[in-house]
């Protein structure tokens, strides 16, 4: 049971999702509200100018009343809504940024109604293995080693970590999976974007693209849980 693909299932008609540490709502589209064109989304993201404009504009198809983006640092305010405001929660690649992650669990928790259903994503331990190959030109910020991304805390959680957490929080455990977009069926096809990313005659961009999302889904670099109010 793939749990992305749980919550999707889920998720009732017309549903109110929170996504938590939105950025400009482009992983929540791909990843969700693509699939569930009925679906709302309430934004979170932190902004030093604490404006809800930000430094990143909002992603070209979520531009819509569907999307609305709050100033919010996730951290340590009180999110800006009612108790059991929410059907679901999307807390994909934000939690390992998070130090107090107790309390962002438990405003989560807060705002989701009973029954509600949360859906998390972070880099696992596998991610300690990986390294950029020296001959791959890439961004210096693309992480695909957990400390490639300075802003990350502590030690990436495994699996059990991340439901231990959940359960501290409260939460029912409906599903834990590593990620992987295609499944391990999709193994043939990772280990030829990983080969296509090799090839020196291709844009670096599109190299590091190829390479880092091949290396991250053949692993199953990132793991993810659905949990239950």
């Amino acid at each position: 049971m793939r749990p992305l693909s749980e919550l999707a299932r889920r998720l009732p008609h017309d549903a109110a999702i929170l996504d938590v540490g939105c950025g400009n709502f482009e992983r929540i589209y791909r990843n969700l509200a693509r699939r569930r064109a009925d679906v709302s989304v309430a934004g979170l993201e932190r902004f030093e100018d604490g404006s809800i404009d930000g430094p990143l504009p909002i992603y070209g198809p979520c531009i819509s009343p569907r999307f609305k983006r709050y100033a919010c640092d996730v951290e340590h305010d009180r999110f800006p809504f009612a108790d059991e405001s929410f059907d679901g929660a999307f807390l994909s690649h934000v939690i390992e940024h998070v130090v107090a992650k107790r309390r962002v669990l438990a405003e989560i928790r807060r705002v989701l109604k009973k029954g509600g259903l949360l859906y998390v994503e972070t880099p696992g331990p596998r991610s300690l293995t990986l390294r950029w190959p020296d001959w791959l030109p890439h961004d210096p910020l693309a992480t695909l080693n957990y400390y490639d991304d300075k802003t990350h805390v502590d030690t990436p959680m495994s699996m059990a970590d991340l439901r231990s957490h959940l359960a501290d929080a409260g939460f029912s455990i409906v599903a834990s999976a590593p990620v992987r977009e295609l499944g391990l069926l999709g193994t043939p096809i990772y280990i030829f974007m990983i080969g296509v990313g090799a090839l020196p005659f291709l844009p670096p961009l599109t190299r590091e693209f190829l390479y880092g999302a091949g290396v991250r889904n053949l692993v199953g670099w990132a793991i993810s849980a659905l949990a239950e109010k």
